[in-house]
Formats: structure tokens, C-alpha cells, sequence
């Protein structure tokens, strides 16, 4: 459960250590607990044979096997994305770019929705078939998509400072398989791990994720167009609802939010409250997806962030389990993380970035 009862952490930005650091929830695990389950046992390979999604019921359409290793169509236009796995180290110095408006490098034309590696460049032609859009993969390319990335280097915690919730624990991580899994370990203070590399305008990303413990029920979720901590869409999924009283009501089920602050947000009613506040609005209702997550279950992300296009599935094996379109249009690219408020032993695995069409 959610608890107030530390210290006030500091606000900033906290850069990780590779090694692996013991969390501090006041109610939960650390993190150690559970199935915490290699590439091998997850059935996702490095070389390719575990898929991340199957066919779509939500729109987004995904009628290939989008695996940790084979090319799949990410969308209804047929545009590339598919992810492979690697073992490799990623390197954080890769910088992403659009490269709308180019032609390709015989200077023709090329064929909507092609995906092609240029080096460790991961480029899809548009849909006009005389542009290509481009993304550096910083730990590789195969067959025009980004390989997982490593979660260990090129990202860093932001800790929010929120005056009415004590919780002075900042968010822990550690990981396994040269960087490309990573456990949120503590039971923090709003955070978000983010990756330091803004993308591109029209990308996909792909990835698993689990809760292993049995003892906790708060806040996990994603962002994504984050300008700055004031400015992103955060998807926040919650496993029961909880009324916390200075804080306010977070009701069970997954919504997706505008973030959009002229000043600092230090209060925790704008992460909790589930029908939202002036700072941070839903453009997507809980009412439209009212289930929880559930303990120890491993669950496919998939989403596709175009300008005025977002896209959100969640899988539980063959099931879809959270789905959430919008055409909200506030922010059209920016860097990805991933949320916690108050949430131990959370496992992200092999996620990958491409771009798309």
C-alpha cells in the first residue's frame, strides 16, 4: 500500500550505478523476490523466437510476429518495427534524428514502409515513398529495426519532490543480462526512469514487464513526449483503488494523461488522483480500462506514438488486457521512461525503439 511516513528526498536527478542497489519500500520486497526469470526462461531469445505481439484487436493491427529477432509490421500502414534481442552493451552515445524531407541516398525514390539498416541507423521509408525516417540504435540494428536496448547506461532518475507525501525512498535499480532487464527495486517516491536520448517523431516500442511481488498494489506506467518533468503523456496503471486521502482517489485500471505544468509539480494529488487535476489531465478515462495489473503476471508493451496518433496495447499472453488510442496531439516526440509511484520489485525486459513510417 501506499505509505507516507520518511523524510523528503531531494529533488533532481540521479544518475545510477551500474552495480545493483538494495531498495527501501516500507511494505513491499526488495525486488529479489519473485519469478525473476532469465531470457531463456521468459522464452524470449536473443536470437528471435519469442514473439512480443500477435495479431491486434485494438487497431494497431500488428499481423506479424513482432519477436525479439524478426521484422514485423507495427501499425495499419504496414510500416517495419520489428525488434531483435542482443547481448551486447549498449552505448549511450547514439542520438536520434529525423530525416523527414530527404530522399534516399541514390536521390529517388523509396518504397513506403521499407526498413532498411544503414549501420547501426534504423531507417523506414514514409508513406509519400520519398523520405526516409531515421533512428541511431545505440546497441545495433537488424533488418530496419533497433535492437532491445541495454536499460543500464543512457538513462537516469528523475525524483519528483512532492511536499505533501513523506516518502523519502528514491527509486533503485538493477539489472541482469548485460543491461537489457532491469528491476525497480524500492517502493519510492513518484520517479521516473528515464532514456536520456530524445527520439524522433513516428517510432514504435515494444517491451515486457512484470510486478513480482504479492505485497504491493500502487502505481506503475510509462511516459513518453517528455519535453521536461512538467511536459510528457504518462500511462499510469493501478492494481486497486485506494483512497489516500491527502492524495486523493486512484481508482484501479490504466489511464493515459497529459502532463502539462508552467510550474514545478510538487504535490502528489497530480500522480495519484486518477480523475486528474490542472496539471495533469486524462485524455483517456480509467472508465475504458478499469482492470488492475496483477502480481507476478508478465505483460507485452506495444506502442506506436505518432504526431496526433498514440497507440497502446498490453498483452497478457493472447489477451488484451489494456488498450488505449487518442489523437491527442500536445506533444509529437520526446524521450521514454518508465513510471513508479510507490511500486517495488517492477521488472522491465528487451525493450527496443524503431522507428516508424
Amino acid at each position: 500500500m501506499h505509505r507516507t511516513y520518511q523524510a523528503r528526498a531531494g529533488f533532481g536527478v540521479l544518475l545510477l550505478a551500474a552495480t545493483a542497489m538494495v531498495g527501501c519500500g516500507d511494505d513491499g520486497d526488495d525486488g529479489s523476490g519473485g519469478d525473476q526469470t532469465s531470457a531463456a526462461s521468459t522464452g524470449a531469445t536473443l536470437g528471435g523466437t519469442e514473439t512480443l505481439g500477435t495479431t491486434s484487436t485494438s487497431g494497431l493491427t500488428d499481423t506479424s510476429s513482432s519477436s525479439a529477432g524478426d521484422t514485423s509490421t507495427a501499425d495499419d500502414d504496414g510500416s517495419s518495427s520489428g525488434d531483435t534481442g542482443s547481448s551486447g552493451d549498449a552505448s549511450s552515445g547514439g542520438e536520434a534524428s529525423s530525416s523527414a524531407g530527404e530522399t534516399d541516398a541514390s536521390g529517388g525514390t523509396c518504397e513506403p514502409g521499407e526498413a532498411v539498416c544503414d549501420g547501426d541507423v534504423a531507417r523506414v521509408c514514409d508513406s509519400s515513398g520519398s523520405a526516409w525516417n531515421e533512428l541511431e540504435c545505440s546497441n545495433g540494428c537488424n533488418d530496419g529495426a533497433c535492437e532491445p536496448l541495454s536499460l543500464e547506461s543512457g538513462w537516469s532518475v528523475h525524483q519528483y519532490a512532492l511536499l505533501n507525501d513523506s516518502i523519502a525512498t528514491p527509486a533503485q535499480y538493477t539489472f541482469e543480462e548485460d543491461g537489457l532487464i532491469a528491476t525497480q527495486t524500492a517502493n519510492p517516491m513518484a520517479s521516473v526512469y528515464l532514456y536520456e536520448i530524445a527520439l524522433p517523431e513516428s517510432i514504435v516500442i515494444r517491451g515486457r514487464f512484470s510486478v513480482q511481488t504479492t505485497s504491493d498494489d500502487d502505481i506503475i506506467g510509462f511516459v513518453f513526449g517528455w519535453q521536461d518533468p512538467e511536459h510528457y503523456y504518462l500511462l499510469d496503471w493501478k492494481q486497486t483503488e485506494q483512497d489516500d486521502g491527502t492524495c486523493g482517489l486512484a481508482e484501479e485500471g490504466a489511464s493515459l494523461k497529459v502532463v502539462a505544468s508552467d510550474e514545478e509539480i510538487d504535490d502528489c494529488a497530480d500522480f495519484w488522483t486518477t480523475a486528474g487535476t490542472d496539471r495533469v489531465t486524462p485524455v483517456v478515462p480509467v472508465s475504458e480500462n478499469p482492470d488492475g495489473w496483477e502480481d507476478e503476471a508478465v505483460y507485452d508493451f506495444h506502442l506506436v506514438f505518432r504526431p496526433g496518433d498514440i497507440r497502446i496495447e498490453i498483452r497478457q499472453g493472447d489477451d488484451v488486457v489494456v488498450s488505449l488510442t487518442s489523437d491527442d496531439e500536445t506533444y509529437t516526440s520526446g524521450n521514454f521512461g518508465f513510471f513508479n509511484y510507490s511500486q517495488e520489485a517492477v521488472r522491465y525486459e528487451f525493450f527496443a525503439i524503431s522507428p516508424i513510417d
